[in-house]
């Protein structure tokens, strides 16, 4: 099993701390922090690409009305992912993990729509 890049202080994960994360491709690092997220987190992500993508100002009163949160859970959950390397919740953007993570979830939802 692959350690975790924060090591067992650090994350939830479990994983015992073997490897460093310069040893991890681009592809083990998102596909470790998409495990690590909630579904509200997910939300939140989502949220913040469909803005961007529909390139309209991404601020807290959209992101909140788009996610059906009230601002205080949404600043919250925007900190989790900036913490977690995600989202800049001062900028309300995605960083590029976020942006790798938000356009999986949606090929994968997609995916799924059309399989259904």
């Amino acid at each position: 099993m692959f350690g975790c890049h924060m090591g067992p202080s650090g994350c939830k994960c479990g994983a015992p701390d073997i490897l460093n994360v310069r040893n991890w491709t681009v592809v083990q690092y998102i596909v470790h922090r998409a495990w690590m997220i909630t579904q509200t987190q997910r939300i939140v992500l989502r949220a913040l690409f469909e803005l961007a993508n529909a390139d309209q100002p991404a601020d807290l009163a959209s992101v909140t009305e788009l996610v059906a949160l009230d601002a205080a859970e949404t600043v919250a959950i925007l900190g989790m992912l900036e913490r977690s390397g995600l989202a800049d919740a001062r900028r309300f953007r995605l960083t590029m993990g976020g942006l790798a993570l938000a356009v999986n979830t949606l090929a994968l939802e997609r995916r799924r729509a059309q399989a259904a």
